[in-house]
């Protein structure tokens, strides 16, 4: 589907999606460490797989990591510098790959308040989804 997409000119953007609901949640202690083994893991191999890819493939880290407080923020703002350490250091187009990079929860506030831009990320953008009111409950469940 990227190839098809590619050719015929369109821009793509290869993200993992929803998995921040499962494996790759990083509100709990419980399992950081191999939760961020694979994540590294996976972008390495992603990363490896498509350097060669058109600048038209854009990357994103993890689409809707759940979170509710400063804590969670700074965890996925780790994430966000490990993913673009990846990608870039590994050759090809991913050197001045667009990154899109988002906050916890996506959440317009929550991202103001406590996104940090991961060094040597440009060139880059932020991913926020404007669902509010979305109940604390339901982005700290997830």
């Amino acid at each position: 589907m990227i190839n098809w997409s590619l050719d015929r000119g369109f821009w793509v953007v290869l993200n993992v999606h929803h998995d921040s609901w499962k494996w790759s949640n990083l509100n709990s202690d419980t399992d950081l460490a191999p939760r961020l083994t694979k994540f590294e893991a996976l972008w390495t191999q992603i990363a490896a797989r498509f350097k060669d890819k058109s600048e038209k493939l854009m990357f994103e880290s993890l689409n809707e990591p759940p979170g509710s407080t400063k804590a969670h923020a700074d965890r996925y703002n780790d994430l966000n510098q490990r993913f673009v350490n990846i990608v870039r250091g590994s050759g090809g187009y991913n050197a001045k790959r667009l990154l899109t990079l988002p906050g916890v929860a996506m959440n317009i506030k929550m991202t103001v308040d406590w996104f940090t831009i991961p060094t040597n990320a440009a060139p880059w953008i932020v991913h926020v989804h404007d669902v509010s009111p979305l109940p604390a409950s339901r982005i700290a469940s997830r």
